[in-house]
């Protein structure tokens, strides 16, 4: 399918975040077929005079809006932005329609001696050859000229690549690939020796560079003007909606987890009702949680296409369909990627971003419309969430504008779609969605962390300080809880140990309501200075469920404790290890546990694993 450019990321060597500054960006190009043809002629296909520079620690920004606005007015017969443009305008230098440029031979010559490129006006007879457009298997030559208001001062930032051939593939992914290419420094000294001037005082030819930036582009059904026509309209469309204001939101559903793995699977269901050129939400950003802070995760987010869209994919909104359509999982047929990347994880408690330059699109959903999504780590099971009591498809989260539904997780990387993979039902995504919705969207007060809404029954480990605090539910009650308790006590069992291993299962009983607030264990420490210790809970005895992760939904704690100062040392000490150091060797911190409520009459089980044989127990 043809590839349309809708925007620029530029990195300028003038200008900062804290004080950018004006400049005019004009973008040329020119359409060849994959073989090489001698001769091209270059169309002016952007003019934008009021871009805002912002030096080389951030990216320039060229947005859809000045896309728009060129072709707005091409269609009017404008030449331009604004005035008529006959050639590239070049500081101190005027280059007329038809005359030629050979980049090879610039250097030290004037203009006009070696016919090789020229430089013609922006008349386009038909859209399907609009500058801007990509056809399948074809090249499209773009030259980009960033203006200053001082000539004298060099904004392109490029970076040469030394010993690689001249335009040779640099980077590509599924739908493009950017090739190297020339780069003209001091470009505004073009015409100096013929004024005059030194022989040596001519632009300087740098190659092969590479482009340093951001190509954004959307994909077209096909290169006719129809659908440009469309295209255009609807971007003109959610443009004017963005200019008129509207609203950002997040919608939080809570970092509360209970299982781990590599993937969920869920869908994203627009509440809202209205006219769809008022009332669309645009999804632009994501926090997941990630409790292992070693390393980075690679992380993935995929959307789901829709096989019965018959628009292919321009009807935007039914591009996207729920993720449990029945025609398998695999993700090459059946998903859209729109985030990838490696994201360092924030630990227990605290969503982890899914940076902007991560993203690869934006995701609209139109009112009343749900949005498959699957969120995966690739390399390891680092992806927190928690199981629910709710049905598959039922919404858990919502802040009235976006509702999140109970989904799935998948217990491998990657998914092989062939009825094989293994995943687990009643699931809920732990994370938060950053939107804008549009003015006939927004209500009075969006809240900028969402109300979750979910059945008070619905049993969750929440984090000691959110209990204490906000009144969330906790496993087994159907009233939220004010508080803990002010009297706190322990249950000591014996140390005498006499056998151990990597865990242990047992069933406490609640002989009145109790909140569990934390566990120590006896480790000798015998193979090391390091235990990760795990430890899971599921209502009713532990018998009998041993062997089914699926019954341990409560994950109650996740953390690495290490071998006290002066542990005692058998060889240096003795063989018997005095029972006060046992009591202390092996304190899980409060800020590691989640507390476990408990009514009266209940029987609750829990599992402690640790990744070393050194759990002593009798």
């Amino acid at each position: 399918k043809p590839i349309i450019i809708s925007g620029l990321g530029l990195y300028t060597t003038a200008g900062s975040i804290d004080e950018p500054i004006p400049c005019r960006v004009k973008v040329y190009t020119s359409s060849i077929a994959t073989k090489e043809t001698k001769e091209r002629e270059f169309n002016l296909a952007l003019d934008a005079e009021d871009v805002s520079c912002r030096g080389p620690e951030a990216e320039t920004l060229v947005t859809s809006d000045f896309f728009l606005r060129q072709y707005l007015n091409s269609q009017k017969g404008q030449k331009g932005q604004q005035d008529g443009d006959d050639g590239l305008d070049i500081p101190g230098r005027q280059l007329s329609k038809g005359e030629s440029i050979n980049f090879d031979d610039l250097k030290g010559k004037r203009l006009g001696e070696s016919h090789g490129r020229r430089i013609q006006d922006d008349s386009n007879e038909n859209e399907s050859s609009h500058p801007l457009v990509i056809p399948s298997q074809s090249i499209l030559s773009m030259y980009i000229v960033v203006l200053p208001m001082d000539a004298n001062v060099d904004l392109i930032k490029i970076f040469a690549k030394p010993g690689s051939k001249h335009l040779a593939e640099y980077i590509s992914n599924e739908s493009l690939s950017l090739h190297e290419g020339v780069s003209i420094k001091k470009a505004y000294l073009v015409d100096a020796a013929a004024n005059g001037g030194s022989e040596e005082d001519v632009p300087e030819i740098v190659k092969p560079t590479v482009f340093m930036g951001t190509l954004y582009y959307d994909i077209l059904s096909k290169a006719d003007s129809a659908a440009l026509e469309d295209y255009y309209n609807y971007l003109e469309e959610k443009v004017h909606d963005a200019i008129q204001g509207g609203c950002y939101g997040s919608l939080v559903t809570g970092y509360q987890d209970s299982v781990g793995s590599y993937g969920l699977m869920f869908d994203v269901t627009s509440m809202v009702d209205g006219p769809e050129s008022s009332s669309t939400i645009v999804i632009y950003g994501m926090d997941v949680y990630i409790r292992n802070q070693e390393g980075t995760t690679p992380i993935e987010v995929y959307v789901r296409i829709n096989h019965d869209d018959d628009s292919n994919g321009e009807d935007i909104a039914n591009r996207y369909t729920s993720y449990v359509e029945p025609d398998g999982q695999t993700l090459e047929e059946n998903w859209e990627l729109v985030a990838e990347g490696s994201i360092q994880g924030r630990g227990a408690g605290t969503g982890t971003p899914i940076p902007p330059e991560l993203w690869l699109k934006t995701i609209v959903i139109e009112p009343g419309k749900s949005v498959g999504f699957y969120v995966t780590a690739s390399e390891a099971p680092h992806l927190r969430y928690r199981s629910s009591s709710l049905p598959e498809g039922n919404i858990y989260s919502t802040d009235g504008l976006l509702g999140v539904t109970v989904g799935r997780s998948w217990g491998e990387y990657p998914l092989k779609g062939d009825g094989s993979d293994v995943y687990f039902s009643q699931r809920e995504f732990s994370g938060t969605f950053h939107y804008h919705a549009y003015d006939g969207v927004c209500k009075t007060d969006v809240p900028s962390s969402a109300p979750t809404v979910r059945d008070a029954s619905i049993p969750v480990a929440t984090p000691a300080a959110t209990v204490a605090a906000t009144a969330a539910p906790t496993p087994g009650r159907t009233t939220p809880v004010t508080g803990l308790c002010d009297l706190e006590q322990e249950l000591t069992t014996t140390f005498q140990d006499g056998t151990g291993s990597y865990g242990i299962l047992f069933d406490i009983v609640a002989k009145r309501d109790l909140t569990v607030t934390g566990i120590d264990m006896f480790i000798d420490w015998n193979s090391g200075d390091n235990a990760e210790v795990l430890a899971y809970a599921r209502k009713g005895s532990w018998f009998g469920f041993q062997n089914d992760p699926n019954e341990w939904p409560f994950l109650i704690t996740n953390t690495t404790i290490h071998r006290p100062i002066n542990f005692h040392n058998r060889t240096s000490n003795g063989p018997n290890i005095p029972y006060e150091k046992k009591k202390t060797s092996a304190i899980i911190p409060d800020s590691e546990f989640i507390p476990l409520s408990v009514l009266e009459g209940e029987t609750w089980s829990i599992y402690v694993c640790t990744n070393v044989a050194d759990l002593r127990y009798t």
